[in-house]
């Protein structure tokens, strides 16, 4: 296809964004939030003696296909941002506070915290680039027409061969009147 044909070719008219939609999108943020709970109690696997990041491997799937696949059911870039916070924010919430009785979701020390600041970056990253390429990806909004050429209140419009036009303080006086 030439150059040509894909500029004259009619874009497609994208269908309306719906109320399932949307849902969709929040059944998206339950699957992150549920992704969070699930990598995070993965952090802590061991395989023997060496620690296994699973985790990890997980957040950067999740956090890549969630946001596009909310970007491709509403075509805005709320669609892909909403996936990735509802990942993002249970993750920070588990992993930086402590319960009320002092138990904590992810020890430190070992590799389990390497394993931890993994998950958080790379995860995070990934979301990240998802959401960046999701939202470039979508075509912009055709360019607006340039409004019709409007003729001047006091008169025909006037070219440049018939010399500037004039307001009526710059009108050249009628002979015989003052």
């Amino acid at each position: 296809m030439t150059r040509a044909a894909r500029v004259q070719a009619p874009a497609e008219v994208p269908a309306p964004v719906t109320a399932v939609d949307w849902l969709l999108v929040a059944l998206l943020c339950a699957v992150g939030v549920l992704a969070a709970g699930v990598e995070l109690m993965l952090v802590p696997l061991f395989v023997g003696k060496v620690v296994c990041p699973v985790s990890v491997v997980a957040a950067i799937v999740t956090n890549l296909v969630l946001p596009r696949a909310g970007m491709s059911l509403v075509r805005r870039p709320l669609g892909a941002v909403l996936p990735l916070v509802s990942w993002l924010v249970p993750t920070l919430i588990l992993t930086l506070y402590a319960r009320p009785e002092g138990d904590i979701l992810v020890s430190g020390g070992d590799a389990q915290e390497y394993v931890l600041y993994a998950l958080l970056l790379l995860g995070a990253g990934a979301g990240f680039y998802a959401v960046i390429a999701a939202s470039s990806a979508v075509a912009p909004p055709p360019p607006r027409t340039p409004p019709p050429t409007q003729r001047p209140a006091n008169g025909p419009a006037r070219g440049p061969a018939q010399g500037p036009a004039r307001g009526p303080a710059q009108r050249r006086p009628t002979p015989g009147k003052r």
